[in-house]
């Protein structure tokens, strides 16, 4: 399989993953979009004896959870009083889940993309060997064929780099249209949050007791009202104790009258009191039973008034906690003061750290771009070396030439038998001539192809380390303004980039230093 099928293979691989990522979170944001959608489903519930049992309402899985734990909440506190920071608190914890997860996922995609550029990259550079462009001998049909083959490779290896980007590329612009839709989402979601809440103060809260004073005017308000009661219940019992005096007077009156009659009088009248007696007996049971009522009716008001006594000493408790709790809101309140003053000098010491960071990487780069600058003029002073070092050979060669078609001569002029194969042999010369000239006209060549073909090489690795650090630094900007608010990237991330970093410039600089050593262990080897 050659690297360009392979590089596509992981593209089709990475970019399936950051399609799968990109659609749960979208899914995600369908959720948190529709928590609240259905207003006009919300209604309260109440039981028989007119008290808050619940709330009910149509919508999606989270806001079945919203409302069983609100229903939980007021049926296991029903009658008391009631905490809307606990409901709030309720619906702050589900909705808050859903965007927390929907923040973690955002930045998924780039980092996918990422990844498989690196393996591309890897993948490319690990089926690339320098060794065969280096180790081929010149003027020799396998050393072309080599020639070509390194060539193909270098192709398919800048191919492979080039089509490794798309996954970055895909990263980049998934996270960005993530980035959109979740401003989008999280706007629409926080409008309908708000909208129940409002409900909620509008609807729920009056029917509830939401206030410890609000009871206690109640109780106050109930205590008049028995008050007034029981005065009217003395006074129709101070009229019936009047009547009962008068109804003594009456009957001392009776006694006195009967001392004063003589015994037949005395008889008739016992006899008609008799009568009399008999007839208001029944009235005199009756109200014997009302006394007794009276009796009952006074010991319930000596008992209401030991607990209203009590209830007068746990009003002067709740006084003293009101104060306590008064005390506890203004220490609360300067504690959110002071996390507010910390806030800003904590947004303000993440903006240093933004600057500085941005002055670091703009440092990198103009060290990477000295350091590369660096290789190329050392890669020249090499190619002169090798140069300065085949005109000594070429020198060489023609002298040793020379030498020899002196010493040929002289063996020809000792020689008269041999003039038959003169003229053979005379073409000797003009035969070595344009094998030096092949030989040199190839060296030329290769020496060409191999400086073009390293000043190509850098000057793509030099192109693909600036695009590297741009894209680095755009896709650290566009993170940090999606995210800002709370989004920082965790210290795994930064340590993946970092090492993608090292791994490819320790690859770029253990290839230089090849080119440089190669070079010369050849020109060492060479007769």
């Amino acid at each position: 399989m050659s690297t360009q099928a392979q590089t596509l293979l992981i593209i089709a691989a990475v970019g399936a993953l950051q399609l799968w990522v990109f659609v749960r979170n979208w899914f995600r944001m369908a959720t948190l979009r529709n928590i609240f959608r259905r207003a006009d489903s919300w209604r309260v519930l109440k039981d028989a004896n007119g008290l808050v049992s619940g709330i009910e309402g149509e919508g999606n899985r989270v806001y079945q959870e919203i409302q069983h734990a609100i229903n939980q909440y007021l049926s296991n506190n029903r009658g008391s009083v009631i905490d809307f920071q606990l409901l709030k608190d309720a619906v702050d914890r589900h909705f808050n889940s859903i965007e927390e997860d929907i923040n973690a996922q955002s930045p998924v995609p780039i980092v996918f993309g990422l990844g498989g550029t690196m393996l591309g990259v890897i993948v490319g550079l690990s089926t690339f060997d320098i060794n065969t462009i280096l180790s081929s001998q010149p003027a020799t049909a396998e050393a072309s064929i080599q020639m070509d083959e390194a060539v193909h490779n270098v192709d398919n290896l800048l191919g492979g780099i080039a089509i490794a980007m798309g996954t970055s590329i895909c990263g980049i612009v998934l996270t960005l249209m993530g980035s959109l839709l979740y401003k989008h989402t999280k706007q629409r979601a926080e409008q309908g949050k708000n909208r129940f809440l409002a409900w909620m103060q509008a609807e729920l809260l009056p029917a509830l007791p939401t206030d410890t004073s609000k009871a206690l005017v109640q109780l106050v308000h109930n205590l008049n009202a028995f008050n007034t009661t029981f005065q009217e219940n003395t006074a129709h019992l101070g009229s019936t104790l009047g009547q009962i005096n008068e109804a003594y007077a009456v009957q001392a009156d009776i006694v006195r009258t009967i001392k004063e009659m003589d015994i037949n009088k005395m008889a008739t009248a016992n006899v008609k009191v008799l009568k009399e007696l008999s007839a208001s007996t029944e009235k005199l049971e009756q109200f014997n039973t009302y006394l007794s009522s009276v009796r009952g009716y006074t010991d319930a008001i000596l008992q209401f008034h030991s607990q209203f006594n009590k209830e007068s000493e746990r009003l002067h408790l709740l006084e003293e906690q009101v104060s306590t709790l008064q005390w506890i809101r203004d220490f609360f309140q300067a504690e959110l003061t002071q996390i507010n003053q910390r806030k800003g000098a904590i947004s303000k010491s993440t903006a240093d750290i933004d600057d500085t960071l941005q002055k670091a990487l703009g440092g990198l780069q103009k060290h990477s771009e000295t350091q590369l600058q660096e290789i190329q003029t050392m890669v020249v002073d090499q190619v002169d070396g090798i140069q300065r070092l085949i005109r000594a050979q070429a020198e060489s060669f023609e002298e040793a030439s020379r030498r020899m078609m002196v010493a040929f001569n002289e063996q020809m002029q000792q020689m008269p038998r041999l003039a038959d194969h003169i003229e053979a042999i005379s073409r000797i010369p003009e035969a070595l001539t344009r094998l030096q000239q092949s030989i040199h006209d190839s060296q030329a060549e290769l020496h060409h192809q191999l400086l073009g073909g390293m000043q190509q090489l850098m000057q793509q690795q030099s192109q693909f380390l600036q695009q590297q650090v741009h894209h680095m630094q755009q896709a650290q900007t566009k993170a940090v303004e999606a995210v800002a608010p709370r989004l920082v990237l965790p210290r795994w991330m930064k340590w993946a980039f970092a090492a993608v970093g090292v791994i490819v410039t320790g690859k770029i600089v253990l290839d230089v230093v090849l080119l440089l050593v190669t070079p010369g262990e050849a020109a060492a080897g060479m007769p």
